[in-house]
């Protein structure tokens, strides 16, 4: 008996340390493609503060 509920425990372990793998691999890939995102936000933010600028105002 008590050596299925020690194997079911390092089945669950494994199943744990598995996800855990995935989960930093996806954020891996996930992290680096955020910070583009972020940074071409900026740009563009930064853009469009500069065209408002730029624009004459006649009123």
């Amino acid at each position: 008996m008590s050596f299925c509920s020690r194997n079911d425990k390092v089945s669950g372990r494994i199943d744990y340390v598995l996800a855990l793998l995935v989960a930093m691999h996806s954020l891996t890939i996930l992290g680096p493609t955020l910070i583009k995102i972020g940074y071409v936000m900026r740009l563009l933010a930064q853009y469009r503060i500069r065209a408002r600028r730029m624009i004459p105002q006649t009123a």
